[in-house]
C-alpha cells in the first residue's frame, strides 16, 4: 500500500498559503500583474531587483521625523546685537590711611588709580592739598588701559604730634576726575617718666546747620614709661549742653592708646560754641596726678 499524502485543496491553498511548504509564484501575463513588477515565463518573479515596494526612499514617516529638528528659519529672522558704546571711567582709592608714625619718621602708601571704562584714559593732572609733610611720588603710568590700575605713592614725613590730612585730586581725559582723602597720625617718641598726649589737642567741628550734629574721634596715648590709670573724677567747662565727651576707664601702659568720640550737637541759638573736658589721670611716678584735656569748638549757622 502506498503511503497517503495529505494535500491542501486549491481553495485552502489560495486562502491560506502557509499550508504549502513552498508558495507558488502568482500567474501573470504582464509585469503589471505582479506586485514586484516582473513577469517571467508567466509567473511573477518576487526576487527581481526591479521590486522597489519595500525599499527605503527617505520619503516616508521616518524621513519626515528626521527633518523635525532642522532649522528652517530664514535669514530674515536673525537679530543684530546692539554695539556697546565706548565709555570712559576713572576711580581711585577713596580713603588712604598711612597709619601711626612717630614724629620724624616716614610713612608711604599707594593710591590706586583704576580705569573702570572701556577705552584708555590719560591722567593729565594730579594735585595735593592739605597739611605740610605730604609729598607725591611718580605715577606708574600716565595712560591707563581699560581694567588696568596705576599706582601713585603718597609720602608723609612726621612733624608735630597730631593727625595730618590731605586730599589728592586726579584729573584725566574726557573730563574725568576723582579724589582720595589721606590721613596719618603722628605721635611723640616714648620718653622716660610721665607723658600723656591727646590727638588732636583741639577738635574743630566747623559750621553746622541748626538741628544737625557731628562726631569726631579723639585718641589718648601714653607716651611715657610710667603706667597711667583713669580716675572717675572729671570736669566740663564752657558750653556744656552742646558737646558730649568720652569718659575713659582702665589703665594705659607705656605706648598704649585708647580712642573715644566727641559729639557736637548744633541746637539753637546760633553762634560759636566752645567747651573743655578734663579728666584726672593717676600715675605711678612723679607727679602722681595729671589732667587729660580735650578741647572742642564749633559754630551753629545763624
Amino acid at each position: 500500500m502506498r503511503p497517503t499524502v495529505a494535500l491542501c485543496s486549491l481553495a485552502v491553498l489560495l486562502l491560506a498559503p502557509g499550508c504549502s511548504r513552498v508558495d507558488a509564484p502568482a500567474a501573470c501575463s504582464s509585469n503589471s500583474d505582479c506586485t514586484s513588477g516582473a513577469c517571467v515565463d508567466g509567473r511573477c518573479d518576487d526576487d527581481d531587483p526591479q521590486d522597489t515596494g519595500g525599499s527605503d526612499t527617505g520619503t516616508g514617516s521616518d524621513a519626515a521625523a528626521d527633518t523635525r529638528g532642522t532649522d528652517t528659519s530664514s535669514p530674515g529672522d536673525a537679530t543684530v546685537s546692539d554695539v556697546s558704546t565706548p565709555t570712559a571711567c576713572l576711580t581711585t582709592t577713596p580713603d588712604l590711611d598711612l597709619g601711626v608714625i612717630e614724629a620724624g619718621a616716614t610713612a608711604t602708601a599707594d593710591v590706586e588709580v583704576v580705569n573702570c571704562g572701556s577705552i584708555p584714559i590719560t591722567i593729565q593732572d594730579v594735585t595735593l592739598d592739605g597739611a605740610d609733610g605730604f609729598t607725591l611720588g611718580e605715577l606708574s603710568g600716565a595712560t591707563i588701559e581699560p581694567d588696568e590700575i596705576a599706582a601713585l605713592p603718597v609720602i608723609y614725613t612726621g612733624g608735630e604730634p597730631g593727625v595730618a590730612e590731605a586730599t589728592v585730586t586726579f584729573t584725566a581725559s574726557d573730563d574725568l576726575s576723582d579724589t582720595t582723602d589721606v590721613r596719618v597720625e603722628v605721635v611723640s617718641p616714648l620718653q622716660d617718666g610721665v607723658c600723656l598726649e591727646v590727638l588732636p589737642e583741639g577738635i574743630e567741628f566747623g559750621t553746622l546747620e541748626q538741628g544737625d550734629q557731628a562726631e569726631q574721634n579723639v585718641v589718648v596715648r601714653n607716651c611715657g614709661s610710667a603706667s597711667l590709670a583713669f580716675a572717675d573724677e572729671f570736669t566740663l567747662n564752657g558750653e556744656t549742653d552742646w558737646f558730649l565727651f568720652p569718659v575713659f576707664e582702665g589703665e594705659l601702659g607705656p605706648g598704649e592708646r585708647i580712642e573715644g568720640t566727641v559729639e557736637f550737637i548744633a541746637f539753637a541759638p546760633a553762634g560759636e560754641k566752645f567747651a573743655v573736658f578734663e579728666q584726672l589721670v593717676l600715675t605711678d611716678g612723679d607727679p602722681g596726678r595729671i589732667d587729660l584735656t580735650i578741647r572742642a569748638s564749633g559754630l551753629v549757622q545763624r
